[in-house]
């Protein structure tokens, strides 16, 4: 029969065992707290820098409708489709056919208007910019029978970009008065803008048109807009408290 001295012994010799399991237990819990807090603050860090120069929400219209854009305008008709689709509304014979001209992936926008009868076709929405110097613009075609023209509707502010409200002048665009006529995606061309800001959401909005009193089926693709964030900084801010406030939980955790 054991002695009382050999199984107090017994009993001190387990619960020192258990108490350096727990502390092993322990640790690794709190270095899984350190690892969880450590990655949600470099994820918050990650998306702040990723978003920098993300694109206008659906710039190529790839989703082969207007998701994201606020659209307006008086026009004869607009509508997103695939390269080479007829564009309906078009009646003038020397702008027969009318197709659709796509730059880059499956799908662009297009607008009919007629410049002189005070027509164009308008995309907007707000974009989140960070500060700075930014460029937004368009590339636009025309997949027709013959060239329009585009110097009027320029002045017009038909053909133009607004920041906010406010005209902002092209500092690109086709050098012209007549738009060439052509199918491929080199037959887009460029018409964008630059300013400053000190940060923060703007409404971006886009107008196209061209022609004189007959209807012109203008294609328009690759909208764009540089330095932007489309997620706002306060969420990224709320990411990076997240882990803050993991650490704190874990030191926390080891004083008791």
């Amino acid at each position: 029969m054991p002695s009382q001295t050999n199984t107090d012994t017994r009993e001190v010799l387990i619960n020192q065992f258990k108490i350096k399991q727990g502390g092993v237990t322990m640790r690794r819990t709190v270095l899984t707290g350190l690892v969880i807090a450590s990655l949600t603050i470099f994820c918050g860090f990650s998306m702040c820098i990723s978003t920098a120069n993300a694109a206008l929400v659906n710039g190529g219209f790839e989703t082969g409708n207007f998701s994201g854009w606020t659209v307006g305008g008086p026009n004869g008709g607009s509508g997103v489709a695939l390269d080479e689709t007829s564009i309906p509304g078009v009646v003038y014979s020397g702008f027969l056919p009318s197709r659709v001209n796509v730059r880059s992936g499956n799908y662009a926008a297009y607008g009919v208007t007629a410049n002189t009868n005070g027509e164009y076709l308008s995309l907007s929405q707000q974009v989140n910019f960070l500060p700075g110097s930014h460029t937004v613009g368009f590339y636009m075609g025309n997949n027709q029978g013959g060239v329009f023209g585009i110097d009027q509707a320029i002045s017009d502010q038909h053909l133009a970009i607004f920041i906010n409200g406010v005209y902002s002048p092209f500092t690109m665009q086709y050098g012209n008065n007549n738009f060439p006529a052509g199918s491929s995606p080199s037959d887009m061309y460029e018409f964008s803008t630059q300013f400053t800001n000190a940060g923060g959401l703007a409404l971006i909005e886009f107008r196209i048109s061209g022609s004189g009193t007959a209807r012109a089926g203008i294609s328009v693709d690759d909208m764009f807009a540089t330095n932007t964030s489309p997620v706002p900084i306060p969420g990224a801010i709320w990411i990076l408290g997240s882990g803050l406030l993991g650490l704190l939980g874990v030191r926390r955790k080891i004083r008791e």
